[in-house]
Order: structure tokens, then C-alpha cells, then sequence
């Protein structure tokens, strides 16, 4: 299965590089192969649909522990525990933005922003096993509750499934196409004013 992701994504990489540099010929090539690998033109990942399940995981994921990292952090610098809300308010709102962006990036065909996407995954993954194994090895501090690591690795295994399914890759195609049109239109119309 990461096999044919990776693949996936290598094939959307080859198509972002190659919308910058093609002519506008090439450019109604790639719309028309993009077409026909998207299959169905309107469908769920039309709406992107699969980059804001994946998102609302990610960032469920990582608010949840908030709370018992806010606590460790104010800890270890000193601070005093009341100040835990203004934490998990502050970090909880700077990735959530960076989410949001992240998506509308994604919406563009900015293979950047899924890259950073994927980066995000992969830091709510580590945070929430860190979190896990420290309510596995039975620590005693606040913010430790087996359920909110359940939900938290049940919204990462969300995440994961919408990021791996076909819908996502479909999607991605068809942000890749209307990258491809938009890349178009500005050709055609930079051609119409040189004539």
C-alpha cells in the first residue's frame, strides 16, 4: 500500500514540475491526461473532501494531547500551571492555521503543501505515541487519560486511511488539472496580448 502511495506521489510530483515548464499545447496534453486518470469528473474529491478528513484528523490528533504537553512544558520551564489554557489555546490556534493553509495550498496543486501535510502527519504521529507510551508506562501527571489517546490514534488511523485512499490521489489530480488550466489561461491570454 505505501508502495502505490509513493508512486502516487511521485506521479503528482512529475506533473507539478511539469505544468511550470510546459507550452500550451503540452498544457491541454496534461488537462486531458489528468482528466482521464481522475476517471469521474464531480465526485467527493472534487470538493476535497479526503485533504479535510485527513486534516480534521491531524489536528484532532495533536490538540488532544495539548493539554498533557502544555502541563510538561510550563513544568520543566518553571511556569506556573495555571497558565496551561493560554498553551493549548496558543498551540492549538498556530496549528490549526497551518492546517487551514496547508488544505487551500493543497487545492491549488501546491505539492509543497502536501509535503508539509505529511510532515504534519508525521509530528501528530510522534506526539501521540510519545503520549501513549507515557499513559502505557502508567505516568501520574495531568492530562493523562486512555481514552483521549484512543481518539487521538483512532483520528490518526483516519488521517492515514484518507491519505492512503484513492479518493485523496484522485483528488490530487484533480487540483493538479486545475493547476494545469489556470497555468493555461494565463499562457493563452500572455499570447493574446504579444499578437
Amino acid at each position: 500500500m505505501l508502495k502505490v502511495f509513493f508512486r502516487r506521489l511521485q506521479h503528482c510530483n512529475d506533473v507539478a514540475s511539469s505544468i511550470n515548464q510546459a507550452s500550451i499545447a503540452q498544457l491541454h496534453q496534461l488537462k486531458a491526461q489528468l482528466a482521464e486518470q481522475m476517471g469521474k469528473p464531480v465526485g467527493l474529491h472534487t470538493m476535497g473532501f479526503p485533504a479535510a478528513i485527513s486534516t480534521l484528523g491531524i489536528i484532532v490528533s495533536f490538540a488532544l494531547p495539548q493539554l498533557w504537553l502544555g502541563y510538561g512544558v510550563l513544568a520543566a520551564l518553571n511556569q506556573p500551571a495555571e497558565r496551561v489554557f493560554v498553551w493549548v489555546t496558543l498551540v492549538a490556534l498556530f496549528f490549526a492555521g497551518i492546517n487551514g493553509l496547508t488544505v487551500f495550498m493543497i487545492g491549488k496543486g501546491s505539492m509543497r503543501a502536501l509535503w508539509l501535510h505529511l510532515a504534519l502527519a508525521v509530528i501528530s504521529l510522534v506526539l501521540t505515541i510519545v503520549w501513549l507510551a507515557s499513559v502505557l508506562a502508567g505516568a501520574n501527571s495531568p492530562g493523562i487519560d486512555l481514552v483521549a489517546v484512543l481518539l487521538s490514534v483512532a483520528m490518526l488511523l483516519l488521517s492515514g486511511g484518507c491519505i492512503l485512499s484513492a479518493a485523496f490521489y484522485k483528488m490530487l489530480l484533480f487540483a493538479l488539472h486545475n493547476r494545469a488550466w489556470r497555468q493555461l489561461i494565463r499562457q493563452t491570454r500572455k499570447a493574446h496580448i504579444l499578437r
